[in-house]
Parts: C-alpha cells; sequence; structure tokens
C-alpha cells in the first residue's frame, strides 16, 4: 500500500483560517522587497511618464549644468519610494550621503570625470537600495545598469505579449505581438525619419493623413527614450535584485605559467634590484652634482627621464604581484620583494624630482600636472604594496585599497581646477611663457589672466577664438554650475572690459 502526503495547507482553509494570525508586522528590511499589488504596473507606468517629463523639462535645448544633480536626486528618491517595507535608517544615511557625494562634481562642473562619477555614484546608490550586500556591493556597482537594462529589455518583449484584443485568445494575440511588434515599432520609426529627410515622402504622407499631424522632434523623441530607458531600472529594484547578488570573483588569480615558477622569480628580482639599483645612484649622482653628459641640457635629462621611469614603476609593480605568491616558497624572494619595492619607490620619487626641474624651466601644462598627480598615485600604491608583502597578504586586499586610492584621486581631481592652477603658476614664476597654450585654457584660467593683465605683468590673450575670449553665462537655472559662478563673480570684480559675454 503506498502512502501519499498532502503538500501545503488547502486554499479553503487557508481562507477559513485567516483568525489564526495576526496581521503583518512592520519591519525594516535591507533591501528592495516592494509587495508588487500595492504599486501595481500602472503606477509604476505614471511615475516613469513624471519622470519623462521631468527630465524633459531639465534637458531639452540646454547645456547640461546642476540639472544633472536634479535628476539623479530624483531618480534616487523615486526608487527609494517604491520600496516596502521601509529601508534601515542604516542604509537610508548611506544612500543620502552617497548621494550627495555623488552629485557634487557634477554641480561643480560639468565634464567626463564628474559625469563618470555620477553614473557610479548613483549606480552604488542605488544597488544599495536593492539590498545588495555589503561584499558585493563593487560587482554589483559594476554590473547595474547592464542588468538595468536587460530586465528592462525583458519588461518590453512581456509587455508587448500582453497586449491581447477582446475577440482574441491570449495565445493568438502573444503570436499576434510577437510576430508584429519589432516590425511594426521600427517601420513606424523609419517612416518618420526618412518623412524628415525626403520631402516628397513628407507631402505624400500629409496628402494621405486628413489632419495634418503636428511636427514629431526626432530628437526629442530619442531623449524620452533614453530618460525612460534610464528611469525604468531604478524603479524595479526589487526585479534586479537576485541578479545584482550573484557572486563576483571570489579572488584574483594570475594565470599559471611553465616561466613564472619559484627559481625564475629569485633570478628576477637578483637582476632588476641590481639594475635599479645602478639607475638610482646615477640618478642622485646626476640631480646633486650635476654631471649631464656632453651636449644635453638640464631640462631635456629631467623631460626624458621623468615619462620612462613612471612607466618603468607601473610594470614594477605589476610583477611585484606575479611574484608576490612565490614569497611563502622562497623567504629571499620576500626579502628581495621588499627591497625592490623600496627601490621603485625611489624611482618614483626620482621621477618627480626630473618634472620638477623640467617644470621649473617651462611651466605647467594639463599633461605635467597629470603626471605629478599619478606619481603621487602610483608612490601611495607602491607603499601600499610594500605593506602586503610584508604581513603577506593576498593581491585582492592590495588591489582594493589601491584602488579606493584611485578613487579619492579621480575624485578630488574633478573639484580642482587645473586650469586655474597651470595658470597661477605659470604666471607666477619665472618660466618660458606659452602665451598661446595659456590663452587656450579653459575659463577658470579667466581670472588669474584678467587679474596679472591689470598689472601689466601680463601682455594678454591675442583677440582669437579661445574659450578665454569671454566666459558664457547660463541661460536659466539649468545651466547652472559652481565653478563657472565663481569665474562670473571674480570676473566682475577684476576683469578688463569686454572680458564678459
Amino acid at each position: 500500500m503506498k502512502s501519499f502526503a498532502i503538500r501545503g495547507v488547502p486554499h479553503t482553509m487557508q481562507q477559513d483560517g485567516w483568525w489564526l494570525s495576526s496581521g503583518p508586522k512592520e519591519q525594516k528590511t535591507d533591501g528592495a522587497t516592494i509587495d508588487s499589488s500595492k504599486f501595481g504596473g500602472w503606477s509604476r507606468l505614471l511615475l516613469l511618464l513624471v519622470l519623462i517629463a521631468l527630465g524633459d523639462m531639465l534637458f531639452w535645448k540646454v547645456t547640461p549644468g546642476v540639472s544633472l544633480a536634479a535628476f539623479a536626486v530624483i531618480l534616487v528618491l523615486a526608487a527609494l519610494s517604491l520600496i516596502q517595507p521601509a529601508l534601515s535608517k542604516r542604509r537610508l544615511a548611506i544612500i543620502g550621503m552617497g548621494t550627495v557625494l555623488a552629485v557634487l562634481p557634477v554641480i561643480e562642473l560639468v565634464q567626463p570625470l564628474s559625469v563618470l562619477i555620477l553614473v557610479v555614484g548613483v549606480s552604488a546608490v542605488l544597488s544599495i537600495a536593492a539590498g545588495v550586500p555589503w561584499h558585493r556591493l563593487q560587482t554589483a556597482t559594476l554590473r547595474f545598469w547592464v542588468v538595468g537594462f536587460g530586465q528592462t529589455t525583458r519588461d518590453i518583449s512581456h509587455g508587448a505579449t500582453r497586449v491581447s484584443a477582446p475577440k482574441w485568445s491570449t495565445t493568438r494575440a502573444q503570436a499576434f505581438a510577437i510576430g508584429w511588434a519589432l516590425p511594426i515599432g521600427f517601420g513606424v520609426l523609419f517612416l518618420v525619419l526618412f518623412a524628415r529627410a525626403n520631402p516628397l515622402l513628407s507631402d505624400a504622407i500629409e496628402a494621405l493623413v486628413p489632419n495634418r499631424l503636428p511636427d514629431l522632434d526626432v530628437w526629442r523623441w530619442a531623449l524620452w527614450l533614453t530618460v525612460g530607458g534610464i528611469a525604468w531600472p531604478c524603479l524595479i529594484l526589487w526585479r534586479l535584485k537576485e541578479q545584482l547578488r550573484r557572486d563576483g570573483p571570489a579572488n584574483v588569480a594570475l594565470p599559471k605559467s611553465k616561466l613564472i615558477n619559484g627559481q625564475a622569480v629569485l633570478r628576477s628580482l637578483l637582476i632588476f634590484n641590481l639594475m635599479f639599483a645602478v639607475q638610482t645612484v646615477t640618478d642622485v649622482a646626476v640631480l646633486a652634482g650635476g654631471a649631464l653628459p656632453e651636449g644635453m641640457s638640464y631640462a631635456t635629462y629631467a623631460h626624458r627621464g621623468a615619462y620612462p621611469l613612471l612607466i618603468t614603476a607601473l610594470l614594477a609593480g605589476i610583477f611585484t604581484m606575479i611574484a608576490r605568491p612565490f614569497a611563502k616558497e622562497i623567504p629571499l624572494v620576500r626579502v628581495l620583494l621588499l627591497v625592490w619595492t623600496l627601490q621603485t619607490l625611489a624611482l618614483v620619487l626620482g621621477s618627480a624630482v626630473r618634472l620638477d626641474a623640467y617644470v621649473d624651466v617651462y611651466g605647467l601644462t594639463r599633461l605635467r600636472l597629470a603626471a605629478a598627480v599619478w606619481m603621487v598615485l602610483v608612490a601611495a600604491g607602491l607603499c601600499v604594496t610594500w605593506v602586503q608583502v610584508w604581513r603577506g597578504e593576498v593581491a585582492a586586499w592590495m588591489l582594493v585599497r589601491v584602488g579606493v586610492l584611485g578613487i579619492c584621486v579621480l575624485y578630488g581631481a574633478s573639484l580642482v581646477s587645473f586650469d586655474r592652477v597651470i595658470a597661477t603658476h605659470n604666471l607666477t614664476h619665472d618660466v618660458k611663457l606659452d602665451t598661446h597654450y595659456l590663452c587656450t585654457l579653459g575659463e577658470a584660467a579667466a581670472p588669474v589672466i584678467a587679474r596679472y593683465t591689470l598689472r601689466q605683468r601680463f601682455d594678454g590673450c591675442p583677440d582669437y577664438a579661445s574659450p578665454i575670449t569671454f566666459v558664457a553665462q547660463p541661460r536659466d537655472i539649468r545651466e547652472w554650475g559652481f565653478r563657472n559662478w565663481r569665474v562670473r563673480r571674480s570676473l566682475t570684480a577684476n576683469a578688463p572690459e569686454g572680458l564678459l559675454q
């Protein structure tokens, strides 16, 4: 005789026994667990239309400014409004601080770096709101928009299959939607584009349509589609949660090769330490004693070595990652790694000294200033690498900390006006002044040039088209930027007549 088990509670008993359980208690959660019955599809679509309308108001026919920051904040608030039950206070505080940090650079100045920080910051904030565990936040941040756009595509496809006529069966409606949605959709789009490009086709369409339809701006439609595509993933965080929670690579492992073994690494470190020692001693002799090769100027020597030595230091850091696993097998490898890392750090410092000597003669440029910042970052990374080798940490330990250093440097760079720093240095130091380069700097350099022009220390920029000849005023609040506001405020007090637009 076979036995059988009834799985679950019958539906009728569930309905009759409602009094056995109390109502659901409100709990704080660590992620998006929205109740789709409370916030149905029509509610989300209505909110999507509101966001598209706001995007049109903020971005249509204006240069991006503070409007980018405003829209990012609106997206985060819209996402939070759909999360039920409420997030914990800790997550809300982190989301608030993260949003502020993400929008500050674009409030200062809209540039590629600040926009990148905004996108990454909003991705991280939305991943936190979705309930991604902290140890998976980095992977989720990098994957957020890929996952979000993929889910958006699936939602559009699913929505199309649900289109049905009153007299049709569900299967027939789905077949019709699947078979005709793509050709009809793209056909209408191509027809609109061709009508704008071909006056004969446009006239034919107008003759066929009794009441002339209003002109449709293709670029405005593109803006609406873009805003909608960005906004929709923010409104469906609970659908993205599980996809974002998937594990990334557990550890950073370098591929194995027969060429990379303990003895090869040991011999390499012995040779490299000797080579770096010769280079360091030579640099010290030249920089301290001035013993330059015949026919070579000090500036040429400084310029010739600054960038190659920096690249050498980067390659040395990569080799350190390759050699570190063998430090446990061969104790001498660990000692040589520590010595070599210190020598590499000395190499970076030597490159910085060379660059400083070259700048003293020829002045600052964007490339030279960026190289100086990069040298500081590489030096800090080498210090972290030395600690990693000393403590025997894994490669991921070092990469996380170097990554944080890189993020901090990039974030700081987005808030600093390099053009102003360059103009100030070149006009206050005895360098070979490149007037053409100085006058092609961005508008942030305008107050510095105006101030030194008034003091008759600088002849001023020639009258040719360049960003320095005027500083544009925002047409409305949407184009406002904090750096532009500071520049105009300074120019109002100090600039000669005609510099302002």
